[in-house]
């Protein structure tokens, strides 16, 4: 009798993730049945290609069968029911980052492949009725460690059909409104095919084209020569602005890389460690006069260098985490919350001024964590303050108004 798989539970990790939990698996006798472990490491990385580089030069004349357990090439270790765990490993792209999970692609219709487009390759786990992309980037920790940051980001949803304008161009409420949504053409109605169907579009919206197109080959011989009228999505969808939900998580880390940056930018919600105060770590390296000595020894960050973070990446709300035992009282956590917000409060003057050129204070809201705190994030993300692109525009409006003001003046 056929037996169902058991339900997949899936690790991401760097190189020597699974021969550690195979190892604790095995130490604790542990036994596997009820799940399958898929065990995913990210390999590639610059920390993991310069441990292998160093390793080669210093064991140029010894055996090349040594390997160490916490780079990409390595022995695995055997788990008894083998079936139940594996390993896969996943590749950094071209852009410096790694692809973990990618939304499902779009359902192909017929007669609209060429207005699809699939996402994802060889790396990416396409995961059914998924609507999250899982994105990771190198984050700077301890020489010889990869450490990784973490990003999830909700698709956009879909812009809203113009119903009166959709039906006045031939295409009555149905199914074909989902296709509409997510970008695909669709023919009109059969109603709506006729001259007088396109008279009556053209004369309720005289800004919209009326377009045609030759039906495929493949079509019955009799409907060969005839022509069919599409409508397109920018024709009917409503545009407004709409963003999906972001969030980031950064692990142990003093730095972080282009590659994470740029993915994290405008997230709702950054989680970034505050391990170190700067009371007990005041030495600063003259290179970075934020960054204290410690924090670059250690691999950690303090309050005000993950309030730094949280700007640059500008967050709208970021989450402390990460304290150490010596930093755990009211009062250090007052100090670490007051260090922070002068950080966040110092002046930006490429994005948040006034008219009147006048510093204001950047709206990033920062909290402490707790055990089992949950964060409520609404639809559309957190609107505490715009987005990158947004504050670009404000900028350049913010501009013209000076001019404006200054040429009255003169």
């Amino acid at each position: 009798q056929h037996q169902q798989q058991p339900p997949d539970l899936e690790i991401y990790g760097p190189p020597g993730i699974y021969n550690y939990i195979v190892t604790n698996m095995t130490y604790t006798l542990s036994h596997i049945s009820s799940i399958r472990i898929i065990v995913y490491e990210l390999v590639d990385g610059v920390e993991d290609k310069a441990e292998q580089l160093a390793f080669r030069r210093s064991n140029s004349n010894h055996s090349t069968d040594r390997k160490d357990p916490f780079r990409s090439q390595y022995h695995e270790m055997e788990f008894r029911t083998k079936r139940n765990i594996v390993r896969r490993v996943i590749y950094r792209n071209d852009d410096q980052f790694w692809n973990l999970v990618e939304p499902s692609p779009k359902e192909v219709h017929p007669g609209n492949e060429k207005h699809h487009s699939k996402a994802g390759n060889k790396n990416n786990n396409n995961h059914n009725n998924n609507l999250l992309r899982i994105q990771a980037g190198e984050v700077g920790h301890v020489r010889g460690i990869q450490t990784f940051g973490y990003i999830i980001t909700e698709l956009d949803p879909p812009l809203n059909i113009d119903k009166d304008k959709a039906i006045a161009l031939g295409v009555n409420p149905g199914k074909k409104y989902r296709l509409l949504k997510e970008g695909i053409s669709v023919e009109v109605d059969d109603e709506h095919t006729t001259e007088n169907g396109e008279e009556k579009a053209t004369a309720a919206y005289p800004d919209i084209d009326i377009i045609h197109e030759k039906r495929n080959d493949n079509d019955l011989e009799t409907d060969k020569n005839k022509k069919r009228r599409l409508v397109h999505p920018h024709q009917v969808l409503i545009q407004e602005y709409k963003r999906g939900r972001k969030f980031a998580y950064i692990g142990d880390n003093y730095k972080l890389s282009p590659a994470f940056c740029r993915l994290a930018m405008d997230c709702d919600i950054l989680v970034n460690e505050a391990t170190l105060s700067t009371q007990t770590s005041p030495t600063t390296s003259p290179s970075s006069p934020l960054i204290p000595k410690e924090a670059i020894l250690r691999g950690h960050s303090t309050a005000a260098m993950s309030a730094q973070v949280g700007r640059d990446l500008n967050a709208q709300v970021l989450i402390l985490n990460h304290f150490s035992a010596s930093n755990c009282t009211k009062e250090s956590m007052e100090q670490m919350l007051e260090e922070a917000n002068k950080v966040k409060n110092n002046e930006r003057k490429d994005v948040d001024t006034t008219a009147d050129g006048n510093d204001v204070v950047f709206p990033m809201v920062i909290i402490p964590s707790f055990d089992l705190m949950e964060v409520m994030v609404p639809k559309g993300g957190f609107l505490f303050h715009g987005t990158q692109e947004e504050n670009k525009i404000n900028k350049n409006q913010r501009g013209l108004k000076r001019e404006k003001k200054e040429k009255r003046q003169n």
